[in-house]
């Protein structure tokens, strides 16, 4: 559903729940709000144990870069690449604050432990922007 960009709710449209009756007879589908809680939940955590075990240990880079989506919120993404592979760290929505370089360095500093404590990797590099906000918060790093 994810990969579809599928919204939740579709799994209890009556002509979803017919299909799979139809073609995936005796199927159980979860509720929306099981699919969008504990199933997305534990997939979630099944990503994170995969990511751990490929970057343990390794050596990689991060970065970041900022920008705005169909809703015109602005975002700031975070990825890693270990061994030539990338991986995502998240999307931090941050329309609501101010786009300050302290505020920045609080978000970078955060994924850089995300990186360093959870995933295990030994950051060498960590890449930004070239904004204004971005050169200070890199002085501030």
């Amino acid at each position: 559903m994810v990969a579809c960009n599928i919204s939740w709710w579709a799994v209890e449209n009556p002509f979803w729940c017919h299909f799979f009756q139809k073609w995936v007879p005796g199927c159980v589908i979860p509720g929306r709000k099981q699919l969008s809680g504990c199933i997305l939940d534990r997939k979630a955590d099944q990503v994170v144990d995969n990511i751990q075990r490929e970057v343990n240990g390794k050596y990689g880079t991060g970065q970041y870069d900022s920008w705005k989506n169909i809703s015109k919120d602005s975002l700031i993404g975070s990825m890693i690449n270990v061994e030539f592979e990338p991986y995502l760290i998240g999307a931090t929505n941050v329309s609501m604050q101010a786009k300050t370089a302290e505020n920045l360095l609080e978000i970078v500093k955060n994924d850089i432990r995300y990186c360093t404590d959870v995933l295990g990797i030994n950051l060498i590099v960590w890449c930004t922007d070239s904004n204004r906000e971005s050169l200070k918060m890199q002085r501030l790093l």
